[in-house]
């Protein structure tokens, strides 16, 4: 799809004299499924690239929980090293 998006934004960029950016992911995944499928395998298994937290960001900030109150990780690694 972006192979026939490119020359539109390219032309509308020359034509309008700013820069153009067309976001073609709301007609390709309209119910978001296949970012929750991406996120859901880069915040799983043995040694996840995302922690929930990030995978929750993520998710609200694309529009697919909007209502999502992200809170902070509890036992999470912070830092800290102090001793007891």
């Amino acid at each position: 799809m972006s192979l026939y998006i490119r020359p539109i934004e390219s032309e509308l960029s020359l034509k309008l004299g700013i820069d153009i950016k067309m976001d073609i992911n709301s007609a390709i995944d309209v119910d978001h499924q296949q970012l929750i499928s991406n996120i859901t395998k880069l915040s799983t298994g043995q040694s996840p690239a995302l922690t929930p937290q990030q995978a929750q960001t993520i998710l609200k900030q694309a529009g697919v929980f909007p209502d999502l109150k992200v809170s902070a990780v509890e036992g999470g690694d912070d830092n800290d090293n102090s001793t007891n």
